[in-house]
């Protein structure tokens, strides 16, 4: 289980990028107590999504 600053460097984004996610429900976090989350790291990686051609940061 990861702290949502450790799932940021686990995945080299920004900790408001992970916080972000988890709001919009794109990444599954558990609240560990009153004020705590974690994030599973077998979630963090279910969510990273591969860079397609068509989408990708490709200019031209």
């Amino acid at each position: 289980m990861l702290t949502p600053a450790e799932a940021a460097d686990y995945l080299h984004v920004h900790p408001e990028t992970i916080r972000r996610r988890i709001r919009r429900g794109e990444l599954r976090a558990y609240r560990i107590g009153p004020r705590a989350v974690r994030i599973d790291v077998r979630d963090l990686q279910a969510s990273a999504r591969p860079i397609s051609a068509t989408t990708g940061g490709e200019r031209r």
